[in-house]
This record gives C-alpha cells, sequence and structure tokens, in this order.
C-alpha cells in the first residue's frame, strides 16, 4: 500500500514540474517586437583631460557617437592651454597617444584652462591644481576582524598630511608587489576600496571608495583606516607602496558620480535586483560641449616592506 502511495506522489510531483516547465515557456514566449525610431543624437565636441601637477598637458578630444557609429576622434582642432588669462601653449596632437600634449610642466595651486576649436566653436574646461600632502607612516593589521565567510581579514592604517584651512579632496590607493618565481614576474593587488566602512571620513562619504574629503577631518594630518576582505600575512607580498593623490573639486566630484554609475549599471544587470533605478549623469565640467576637465597632485609613501 505505502508503495502504491509514493509511486502516485511521486507522479504528482513530475507532473507539477511539467505543469511549470510548460508555463515557464510560455511566458518566455510571450514577448511582442516592438518597433521604435530613435532620433538621431546630434553630435557634440568631448573634451577630456586629467592634469598631472609636475607633468605636461595631455587633451583629448572627440565627438560623441552612438552605439553604431562610436566617438570619433578629432586629430586637426586648434587645441591650448591658459594659465589664468594667459595663453602658456598650443598643444601638437601625438598620434600614438591619440591625444594633444603640450610641453610645459604645470605647476600646483594654479587655476589652469583646456580650449579646442571645433567646428568654430569653442570647447573648454577649467579646474585648479591642488597641492600635494605626504604620506607619513603606513601600518598593517593583519588581524583586523572576521568577514563574512567567517575568516580572518586584514586593513591599513595610513598616516597623510591635511591642511585644515582649506577644502582637500583624496584618493587613496594602496598597492602590494609580490614576486611570482613560476612566471618570473611582479604581481600587483590594488587596495582602493574598504571592505567594511568603519573610518568616519569613510562613513561620512557614505562609501567605502577611498575618494574622501576633509570636510571632518580638522587636524593637520589624520590616520584612516580601511580594511581588505581577504588576510595579509607575513611574506605574502614583498612591499607595499600607497599613493596619495589630492585631487581638484572637479576631479573628485567625477570620480565619485563616475563610481555611483558604475554601482548603479552593476545593480540595473543583476537579474535579482527587484528596484526602479534613477538614471545618473557623470559630473562634467566643459562648457560648450561633454567632458572633464580635473587635476591631482600625487605622493607616494616610503617602501613598505613586509
Amino acid at each position: 500500500m505505502m508503495k502504491g502511495l509514493t509511486q502516485r506522489g511521486n507522479l504528482a510531483d513530475r507532473s507539477l514540474m511539467t505543469v511549470l516547465l510548460a508555463t515557464a515557456v510560455l511566458l518566455m514566449g510571450c514577448r511582442q517586437r516592438v518597433d521604435y525610431d530613435f532620433t538621431d543624437i546630434e553630435p557634440r565636441p568631448v573634451l577630456n583631460s586629467i592634469l598631472e601637477v609636475g607633468q605636461p598637458a595631455m587633451v583629448y578630444l572627440s565627438v560623441t557617437g552612438t552605439s553604431s557609429n562610436p566617438c570619433t576622434i578629432l586629430p586637426d582642432a586648434e587645441v591650448w592651454l591658459c594659465s589664468g588669462q594667459q595663453r602658456t601653449e598650443t598643444l601638437a596632437f601625438d598620434t600614438a597617444a591619440k591625444a594633444y600634449r603640450g610641453t610645459h610642466v604645470l605647476d600646483e595651486d594654479m587655476t589652469y584652462t583646456c580650449f579646442a576649436i571645433v567646428d568654430g566653436d569653442t570647447v573648454s574646461g577649467t579646474t585648479t591644481t591642488p597641492v600635494s600632502k605626504l604620506v607619513y607612516s603606513v601600518d598593517i593589521i593583519e588581524d583586523a576582524g572576521i568577514n563574512d565567510d567567517g575568516d580572518t581579514y586584514s586593513a591599513f592604517d595610513v598616516t597623510f598630511e591635511n591642511d585644515p584651512t582649506r577644502q582637500c579632496y583624496y584618493q587613496l590607493t594602496v598597492r602590494g608587489y609580490r614576486w611570482w618565481s613560476y612566471g618570473q614576474c611582479w604581481q600587483t593587488s590594488v587596495f582602493d576600496d574598504s571592505y567594511r566602512v568603519e573610518d568616519p571620513v569613510l562613513m561620512h562619504e557614505g562609501s567605502g571608495y577611498l575618494v574622501f574629503s576633509n570636510e571632518i577631518i580638522s587636524g593637520d594630518h589624520y590616520t584612516i583606516r580601511f580594511s581588505d576582505y581577504g588576510h595579509i600575512s607575513h611574506g605574502k607580498y614583498n612591499y607595499f607602496l600607497a599613493d596619495l593623490r589630492t585631487l581638484s573639486y572637479d576631479y573628485y566630484m567625477y570620480l565619485k558620480s563616475l563610481r555611483l554609475y558604475d554601482d548603479i549599471d552593476n545593480l540595473s544587470q543583476d537579474f535579482f535586483t527587484p528596484m526602479q533605478l534613477t538614471p545618473l549623469n557623470v559630473y562634467g565640467n566643459v562648457e560648450g560641449g561633454y567632458g572633464i576637465v580635473g587635476a591631482y597632485a600625487s605622493a607616494m609613501s616610503d617602501t613598505i616592506h613586509y
């Protein structure tokens, strides 16, 4: 008797699965092609330049495109750089770099404007180069906590210089280098995001992304702590280097909005995220077109052997 009941139960389960599969196939087939005539967007110039203190300017100039017609690089435009109201130099097009390259070495705490003439119209973007800040120390905390898998994770304490009299913006990256004997080459790990957001400055920014301001930093130095999901033990890396970039306001806003854009884009592709996402425009400061003109000054730490 029990055997007969079990067989009927198995048959019922298989019947239910058959119905569910058939329903899924029908639902997948309930799609209708909708023809839509996309309106062509008028092409506009795009000017991008991230100025680095101590290096000549490089300017990337193109025209917006579409998915079927990618953007076009403009190699024959007139492009120049101004410091304040004074024209500093005309930039020449570098075929290998596909960009306009200058020769004038950029100074810190200066206002620069990149100009370009495209089809008789002027495109420009202005930014102020920041003053670099020193990295005082980098400490590694091997056993900082327990991650979601129940394993120990590590953290970094990076102490750096700050100017409390000015609004400053920073980007911090720590790189770990190890020699791979099998491949006879160096391998690099990049730490630019905090696994746990527990540092007050990062909590104020609302993200573990190591791009932040000194809005709540009152002293002339600060020690920021950020963590990695994994465990860093002695001998895992040969050495570490910390790169602290002081950013212009425009570059800070661009990096923050670009990170948020990437986060939203990743969520939009997640099948298990049932939410309506708000479109976001990446920050730009170019007049007469699209793009970003920003600046940074970089300072490297001493080599940390570990």
